[in-house]
């Protein structure tokens, strides 16, 4: 005779997927935000860039822009939530990716991490300020001069 293992009651195990489901619906347009934005100093011509491109620039592979322009990469503080929806929606990784090149760079003496930046007012500053600057933002708003697209 084989004993029946039962993980509660009937109804619950019956509406444990339909009830599952309904909250999974709800959860979208309060989890949903925009994609964060790159902005790049006002020298900088580049008004798109393929995912690919900005992911070398982020991961410190392609240092000069096509203008032959040293590119200076600012990024967010590794807990900032912009960063992580930069790292995982517009760059297709994850920002312990990103952490684990840039530390290879600095240690092994072959490159330099990016410059990182305490708050998004601090990132439009420095990305105004340096020629050849690329960062990202949350939201645009007006002072952000030179806004690339994802391609």
């Amino acid at each position: 005779m084989q004993a029946r293992i039962s993980t509660g009651p009937w109804i619950l195990r019956c509406l444990r997927t339909p009830l599952l489901t309904a909250f999974l619906w709800l959860i979208p347009p309060f989890a949903a935000a925009d994609n964060p934005v790159i902005i790049s100093h006002p020298s900088v011509y580049a008004q798109s860039l393929s995912r690919d491109a900005l992911l070398a620039m982020f991961a410190m592979r392609s240092q000069r822009w096509s203008d032959g322009q040293p590119v200076k990469v600012f990024v967010l503080n590794k807990d900032h939530p912009t960063h992580k929806a930069f790292a995982t929606e517009v760059l297709g990784t994850y920002p312990y990716q990103l952490e684990r090149i840039w530390r290879r760079l600095v240690y092994s003496g072959t490159g330099r991490a990016p410059q990182v930046c305490a708050d998004e007012a601090e990132m439009r500053h420095k990305v105004l300020s340096t020629p050849g600057a690329i960062g990202y933002v949350g939201t645009i708003e007006e002072g952000d001069l030179n806004v690339i697209r994802v391609e």
